[in-house]
């Protein structure tokens, strides 16, 4: 039994020597950090024009940065505005002879789907494919979807 505690108190007493030298480790980082942001702070007071010019960028990359965060919250990480969006379907033809499990649905078919719908609350399109925009006087090739109005106005709930 006392060998025990002599070998728990020896195992302690390294413990707790390792656990100074990691705080002593990290009361020096944080006495370097306060050095460099002081001396960051002096430089900033001894150059105004640099200050204003570090604090403009400064000001500009954090709100270009919310600006896109909310663009891609809005866009793309909010779920759907639609009542029940685990109900949406996605309809598609086949031609199982040539092949083609699941081929878009022509515009034929999607009238007609519209005309004898029975099943769906509604029916809408999109398709995609890929335009030319311009950036100054360089194009662009950007992807881009043209959807109908049944898909933009979610249906309403029952």
């Amino acid at each position: 039994m006392i060998e025990c505690i002599e070998e728990l108190g020896s195992e302690l007493e390294e413990a707790i020597l390792i656990h100074v030298d990691v705080l002593r480790n990290r009361e020096i980082e944080v006495c370097q950090a306060w050095a460099s942001h002081d001396a960051n702070a002096g430089l900033l007071l001894r150059s105004p024009d640099f200050a204003v010019v570090v604090i403009v960028t400064m000001t500009l990359g954090i709100g270009a940065n919310t600006a896109i965060f909310s663009l891609v919250h809005g866009v793309i990480l909010r779920p759907f505005s639609y009542p029940k969006p685990d109900q949406l379907m996605y309809l598609t033809t086949q031609f199982p002879t040539l092949g083609f499990l699941q081929f878009w649905v022509s515009p034929p078919e999607y009238i007609e789907f519209q005309e004898i719908n029975r099943s769906f609350s509604d029916v809408g399109a999109y398709t995609t494919g890929e335009v030319n925009l311009r950036a100054g006087d360089r194009p662009l090739r950007v992807r881009s979807a043209n959807v109908d109005e049944h898909l933009v106005e979610p249906p309403a709930s029952p």
